[in-house]
């Protein structure tokens, strides 16, 4: 980011913008001065708050400041971003949690951690050599124990016992939003963890309530906040349900336009409707799925049936 840019986009920033910028700041500063504070942040807000937009801004800026204290021949990075799914990744040039930190496949209800050893753990260490934060989007998709296996990772990377490794940590995401596919709410810790510290309590809490996006729409900002929180007033509803268009047609129409429905009935109905208008305009082929074991005493056999997902969802 060209440095006017830099400057005038902290300029633009409203005050609930500048205080969280200023926070971080203040944390940057004291870990490059040795510090041993932890900077442990969870910011939260509805849409059009300008989370996203600040977390780019927040990782330019800790760049910024890091860069000059290391060789660039090295090639270092000073902060991860991730997100739990790959199209929010993307959105904010990271990487998916998965990939980062290795999380188990969910099988069941049941996640195994597995301490990483040899030339990995080496290489992770490496890698995390000059990474002093973590910064995670979406934090709502995340369930408590992904986030418990992100914390004893970290402490893996950094050879740090402490929280997260002493890696600065901020949680982006609006908690009314998209919960965990599976697992317990980043927030609940599950009762069989009960005896250890309660990772979501050592987070401090950060709210952006000024809409940035419809400024100049007040009865529309009214609206996605009662939304958000499901109480829509009545004419709020007739007013979205003025908007609905049936039959769709144009850049709306079927095949054109993708669709989001609240159940996986309704989207395997669809899928199944689109593939069947389209066999008529092109030639479908079935491939066959060959489900394959990938352990050392079973490798390329047949896993028994009892081991194979029946619904495809739960597949890794």
């Amino acid at each position: 980011m060209p440095n006017d840019v830099f400057i005038n986009t902290i300029r633009g920033l409203n005050i609930q913008q500048q205080n969280l910028f200023q926070k971080v700041s203040v944390a940057v500063e004291a870990d490059l001065n040795g510090a041993e504070d932890q900077l442990l942040l969870f910011i939260t807000g509805g849409a059009g708050s300008g989370k996203s937009y600040l977390l780019k801004l927040l990782v330019e800026h800790i760049v910024r400041c890091y860069a000059p204290t290391v060789d660039p021949l090295l090639k270092p990075k000073f902060v991860e971003v991730a997100s739990l799914t790959g199209v929010a990744a993307r959105q904010i040039f990271g990487k998916t949690l998965h990939s980062v930190f290795m999380l188990p496949i969910e099988k069941g209800n049941t996640m195994t951690y597995k301490r990483l050893s040899g030339n990995k753990l080496e290489q992770e260490r490496r890698r995390w050599r000059y990474i002093n934060w973590l910064i995670i989007d979406e934090i709502s998709m995340v369930s408590y124990e992904n986030l418990r296996i992100i914390h004893l990772r970290l402490q893996e990377y950094k050879n740090n016992d402490r929280l997260f490794g002493g890696v600065n940590l901020l949680l982006f995401g609006d908690i009314l939003q998209l919960p965990p596919v599976k697992g317990n709410w980043c927030f609940l810790q599950p009762s069989w963890f009960a005896a250890e510290i309660n990772l979501w309590h050592q987070f401090s809490f950060c709210e952006l309530t000024i809409n940035m996006r419809q400024q100049n729409d007040a009865e529309f900002i009214d609206l996605l906040n009662n939304l958000r929180v499901g109480e829509l007033t009545t004419s709020q509803l007739e007013l979205l349900c003025e908007r609905r268009r049936i039959p769709l047609t144009g850049e709306f129409a079927d095949g054109v336009a993708v669709r989001i429905f609240p159940t996986v009935k309704q989207v395997d109905d669809y899928n199944d409707l689109m593939t069947a208008e389209n066999s008529k305009l092109h030639k479908v082929y079935t491939i066959t799925a060959v489900d394959e074991s990938r352990e050392v005493a079973t490798y390329g056999k047949t896993p028994p049936p009892n081991v194979i997902p029946r619904d495809v969802n739960n597949c890794g």
